[in-house]
Order: structure tokens, then C-alpha cells, then sequence
């Protein structure tokens, strides 16, 4: 290593003279770990040394004889279009550690162009469980955790469920710099599907779980509908509502002369017959009015048969 050093800072001396001029620096990247990162330089023509450099430290060296690594993580490429030359420099299995400035310079050249690196680390995404079962119409709160994240991922939901209200909120899991938790609260109304979502900004890179919803009723609310269902079922057919109070039959064959509005006396009582029969001067004695009596009551009891075709009868008093 000391010898390629040696033979680096000869080059150095011998393109002192150079004027060359960089046309078109690198631009930003934004990469995960463990992928690579490209970027390109371009310069006039009569360039000798073109260096890049990873956070202030030489990387890579461009010479007019080849070029110079310093590590085996770098791959260099060229490109010669008319008047212009470009190097592009990629770096493989990039790490954190990589995270920072990016600068293409030339020898003896005070203009410098700088691009940044940013590595991001995808870490892991979970729920708790991967199937859950709720009850329906009660608040529920369900948590998505992503650990080892850098940056920390923006969280969102996808909520495939019928649900009467949603929300979730995210923010940094406490003690831990690399990690968050997204809380969603949801008061579900059928089955289906819960979805968290990790997205990285700068990059067209997610990261899912999902989780299966289960929603059953209340369990007061079954026992309710249960009970309600079993006397419904256990209830005895009463039939026809009967009339009450009315132990008597109707003629239906009975057609009365008088006018509709006319009242019907109620029956004398006993006692106005007897006063009657004292005043007309004639007195019953106490063992006829029973009789009589039982003779009215055995008349009420006797069921009346009535013809299918009954005849109007005419009642007449002669005198």
C-alpha cells in the first residue's frame, strides 16, 4: 500500500500544470444498504488527475495511465464523448458508514463539485399477531412496530374492514433511535384485512404486513339475542283472542220490528213485581216468588236452538 502512495503523490508532482475544468459534477443519491450507489464527474479536455473522494478521504484516483483504488468496494468507469470526458465511480455493498459527502476534484484545481450520499437501512416490520379477532361496534387498538429502520419509516394504513371509526398515530418508540410504532384505533363492523405500510422517503421502496380481522358480536349482546330467540321459539300458539266476559250466544237469525233506536227495558226486579201485585190488591206469598224465581233461572241456563231459517214472529197482546 505504502508503494501505490508513493506512486500517487509522483503523479501529483508531475500534472501540476494542468487546466482542465470539471463541466458537470455528481449528483445526490439516496440508496439502501447493502445496494450500490453511482456517480459521475465530467471534465474538459486536458485533464491528467481526477480524484474522488468519500467524506474528505480518497477514494478513488482517475490518471491519464489508469486508475488507482482504495478499496475493493470501488468500481471505476469511464467515458469519452467528443471534447468531454466522464468518470463515474460506483460503490458496491454500500454501508452506513458510507452516508455523506461525495466530491470530484481536480489536481491543482480550487473548484471542487460535492453530491451527498444517504443510506438508508430497512429494518423489520411486525404486528403482534397475524390474526385477530375483535368485537364488533368496540374501540380497538392495534400496533405496528418497525425496528432497525434509518431513517425512521412514515407508517400508514391500509384498512380493508368496514369499520364505523378509524385513526392511528406514529411516533418514535422511546429508548430506541431506530425504531417507531404506528397505533391505529378502529371500531370494526365486519371481517377482513389491516395492512401496515413502511415507506422510505427518496425511495420507491415499501415494507408490509398484514394482519386478518375477525369480528364477532358482543358477547352480552349474543346472549341477549339468544334468549329472545329461544322464547320466541319455546312460545305456546294461544290461538284466537276469545271475549271475555260474555258467556251468552248471539242470534244471528233474530230479526226485531222495532226501530234500531228504540232502548230495551231491563226486566222488573222481583221486589217492584211484588209491590205491583200489593198495590193491584193481590198478594203473592213468599213460596211462589221462589218458584217463580227458579222457574226464570232454568229458562236463562237452557241453551237456545235456533232454525237455520228462522220465521219473524209477531208478538200480540189481546185485550
Amino acid at each position: 500500500m505504502e508503494g501505490v502512495w508513493k506512486y500517487f503523490l509522483t503523479i501529483l508532482l508531475a500534472v501540476s500544470g494542468s487546466c482542465s475544468h470539471i463541466t458537470e459534477g455528481p449528483q445526490n443519491a439516496t440508496v439502501l444498504e447493502g445496494s450500490e450507489a453511482r456517480f459521475n464527474c465530467t471534465v474538459s479536455r486536458g485533464w491528467q488527475l481526477i480524484l474522488w473522494y468519500i467524506n474528505n478521504q480518497v477514494s478513488l484516483s482517475i490518471t491519464v495511465n489508469g486508475p488507482i483504488i482504495s478499496s475493493d468496494r470501488i468500481v471505476p468507469k469511464s467515458y469519452q464523448s467528443g471534447d468531454s470526458f466522464t468518470t463515474e465511480m460506483i460503490i458496491r455493498d454500500v454501508r452506513r458508514s458510507d452516508s455523506g459527502k461525495i466530491k470530484c476534484g481536480l489536481q491543482n484545481s480550487s473548484k471542487e463539485e460535492t453530491a451527498f450520499l444517504s443510506v438508508q437501512v430497512v429494518g423489520s416490520l411486525h404486528i403482534q399477531n397475524d390474526s385477530l379477532v375483535l368485537i364488533e361496534d368496540k374501540a380497538h387498538e392495534i400496533i405496528c412496530e418497525a425496528s432497525g429502520w434509518n431513517p425512521l419509516p412514515n407508517i400508514s394504513w391500509v384498512i380493508d374492514v368496514p369499520v364505523n371509526h378509524s385513526s392511528y398515530c406514529s411516533h418514535p418508540k422511546p429508548g430506541d433511535l431506530q425504531s417507531s410504532v404506528s397505533i391505529l384505533s378502529l371500531m370494526p363492523q365486519g371481517n377482513g384485512t389491516l395492512t401496515c405500510v413502511a415507506s422510505m422517503a427518496g425511495l420507491p421502496f415499501n415494507r408490509s404486513v398484514m394482519v386478518h380481522l375477525t369480528v364477532i358480536k358482543s358477547p352480552l349482546e349474543a346472549s341477549y339475542q339468544s334468549k329472545i330467540r329461544n322464547l320466541s321459539i319455546s312460545k305456546p300458539n294461544d290461538g284466537p283472542i276469545q271475549a271475555m266476559g260474555n258467556n251468552g250466544k248471539e242470534n244471528y237469525g233474530y230479526s226485531s220490528d222495532e226501530p234500531r233506536n228504540t232502548k230495551i227495558s231491563s226486566p222488573p226486579s222481583v221486589t217492584s213485581n211484588f209491590s205491583a201485585s200489593r198495590q193491584g190488591g193481590q198478594v203473592r206469598l213468599p213460596h211462589q216468588i221462589n218458584e217463580e224465581q227458579q222457574q226464570v233461572r232454568t229458562a236463562r241456563s237452557t241453551p237456545t236452538v235456533y232454525p237455520s231459517h228462522p220465521r219473524k214472529i209477531r208478538n200480540a197482546t189481546l185485550v
